[in-house]
């Protein structure tokens, strides 16, 4: 038998994916999307319903304002896992976030106590703004760098101008 390379399915101590393997699949996983806007924006939607959860609690007949309030924090939430699971859609699940965080200002307890509300504004906000990473073009020829020549002009628009009879 010959040696095994350590990332080799199968290797790991169970059998499996190794430890280093999972962390490399997450690291690849996580710089495929806005992670760290869906993770503001469920920080943020888990504060802007827990000031309405503790109140059922307290309340014995809820109001629609209290109901109004968790619905608010859940689409915050909701929109945190989409940008995670559908950055295509980041876009448009980044202004809802910061809509409906600036919501629940009125709703949920001044915006989950002010932070809850700013987490999310910052997490859509950040789902937004973010651009995939481009994708790296391959080499020219195998063994040899890319050339850094830059790629002449198209006919016609060369420069300097030139003046043409």
């Amino acid at each position: 038998m010959g040696p095994t390379e350590p990332d080799a399915p199968g290797t790991g101590p169970d059998g499996g994916w190794s430890l280093r393997r999972l962390r490399l699949a997450f690291r690849e996983w996580r710089r495929s999307r806005p992670f760290w806007a869906g993770l503001w924006c469920l920080l943020g939607g888990a504060l802007i319903v827990f000031g309405p959860a503790t109140a059922i609690r307290f309340v014995l007949v809820s109001g629609t304002i209290v109901s109004v309030g968790i619905l608010v924090g859940v689409v915050v939430l909701l929109m945190g896992l989409f940008l995670w699971f559908l950055p295509q859609n980041r876009h448009i699940a980044g202004v809802l976030a910061i809509a409906f965080s600036i919501a629940s200002f009125v709703t949920s307890n001044l915006g989950g106590f002010i932070l809850g509300m700013a987490l999310g504004v910052l997490g859509g906000a950040m789902g937004f703004a973010w651009t995939p990473r481009p994708a790296e073009a391959p080499p020219d020829t195998p063994g040899e760098p890319p050339s850094t020549q830059p790629a002449p002009p198209p006919a016609g628009q060369g420069w300097p101008p030139v003046d043409r009879p």
